[in-house]
């Protein structure tokens, strides 16, 4: 046999393993698996591989070598400066990712699948190993042409290798690097290099990573000490088990205590105290509004009892049970009919909502404009878009950047049930 044909056979189990490990998920799948989809025998697979862990390694190592070629390459182009090299590795691996999709897809299912965290560690430990010195040497040579300023290369580059495969990743996928040493860790780096450099970065809070309070509110306080401007894009106002998105870091159950942390810190954290008439009040305006919009698109009707519970119910475990096929068969039918966000605020308005129906219409306006797209754009309550384009972040460390208002300090620190010195003789 020639080392073509040879190294044509070994690639033949090594795509079996990644086809079966997709399908079944490595824990799953067993050598036999593997040496029946291939249709050799199983001295021909020893030949090549000792066990199943030296199958993966290798899947891990030519998936790095990939990556690393997009590295190297650049590395050897002589007449481009380090920032430039560093935009070239960028767009180049753009390009890696369109090329490659289908493996990076079934190497990310086979890591999404749970126990399945051997071959994310694998590929993170090869590609630190191997693409380390270059990154180091580029960072190198641009603080010897003043583009770069920073006296320690090798840590710069073990960060920006730590954020290439993260940023994002943290928000659904944050089980992984929560499940790797030093995950969380590499999040919070990214967390504080990107808001360092005024870029938009995912906190990873808008998933739940563990079930323990310890370690939830221990990664919560990194981002809260250096004085991140918004820990949540979407803080979970509902029970856990309500949560589509597997929950949130922080969800109903937290308020109480998110807030003191809040109190105790002085920082904003994006949540208020608030009383219960205030809660009521707001619920119930929203559960009739909600009851408007079905009766004005034709939908099923909600009852007044429904309404009624909704406004006091934690969730929807202590709500009435609704007829669920006639509700999905309405929004089908409503689909069909091409109902828009504009049938919505009619309905709203016709029934005397006429406040949030505004409101509904400005988020409609936005999503025409656009202009919400810009990085780290925010809405103000006036619906003003708040963007680095118009309010850039001049965090430099604790201390700078956003800052407490007055105001917003006191609404902050006004927790319920807060005992006072005034309150004792």
């Amino acid at each position: 046999m020639g080392a073509r044909e040879s190294d044509n056979r070994k690639q033949e189990f090594l795509d079996a393993a990644l086809d079966l490990f997709y399908q079944k998920g490595y824990e799953n799948t067993t050598i036999n698996d593997i040496i029946d989809k291939v249709g050799l025998s199983k001295g021909a697979f020893y030949h090549y591989f000792n066990s199943k862990e030296e199958v993966l390694e290798t899947i891990a190592r030519q998936y790095v070598e990939k990556k690393l070629n997009i590295v190297e390459k650049v590395d050897q182009v002589k007449n481009l400066n380090a920032l430039e090299k560093f935009n070239k590795i960028i767009r180049d691996m753009l390009d890696f990712k369109v090329q490659y999709s289908e493996l990076r897809w079934k190497i990310y299912k086979i890591i999404a699948r749970n126990n399945n965290i051997k071959l994310e560690s694998q590929i993170l430990d090869n590609y630190m190993e191997l693409a380390l010195p270059i990154y180091k040497k580029i960072i190198k040579q641009g603080v010897e042409e003043g583009i770069f300023n920073t006296s320690y290369p090798e840590e710069v580059a073990e960060l920006y290798i730590y954020l290439q495969g993260l940023q994002n990743g943290s928000i659904s996928c944050i089980g992984v690097p929560g499940a790797v040493p030093s995950g969380i860790r590499a999040v919070l780096a990214e967390n504080l290099i990107t808001t360092m450099l005024d870029l938009e970065v995912a906190s990873g809070n808008d998933q739940t990573f563990s079930h323990s309070d310890v370690r939830r509110t221990a990664r919560t306080m990194m981002q809260f000490l250096p004085g991140t401007d918004f820990i949540f894009s979407g803080y979970s106002a509902v029970p856990n088990y309500d949560n589509m998105f597997a929950g949130s870091n922080f969800d109903a159950e937290d308020f109480d205590d998110y807030n003191i942390l809040q109190r105790d810190l002085q920082v904003d954290g994006g949540v208020r105290p608030v009383s219960e008439e205030e809660v009521i009040a707001v619920r119930n305006k929203a559960a009739r509004a909600i009851q408007a919009v079905f009766k004005g698109l034709g939908l099923p009707p909600i009852a007044v009892e429904e309404v009624e519970a909704a406004t006091y119910a934690h969730g929807s475990k202590d709500m009435p049970d609704r007829d669920v096929p006639q509700d999905l068969k309405a929004a089908e039918e409503m689909i069909n009919r091409g109902v828009t966000g504009i049938d919505v605020v009619k309905a709203l308005a016709g029934a005397g909502f006429e406040d949030v129906a505004e409101k509904i219409l400005n988020l409609l306006k936005q999503r025409v404009s656009g202009d919400y797209l810009h990085t780290s754009a925010i809405l103000d309550k006036d619906f003003n878009v708040i963007s680095a384009v118009n309010n850039k972040n001049d965090y430099q460390g604790p201390g700078t950047g956003y800052r407490i208002s007055k105001e917003r300090w006191e609404e902050i620190k006004n927790i319920r049930n807060a005992i006072m010195p005034e309150d004792f003789d």
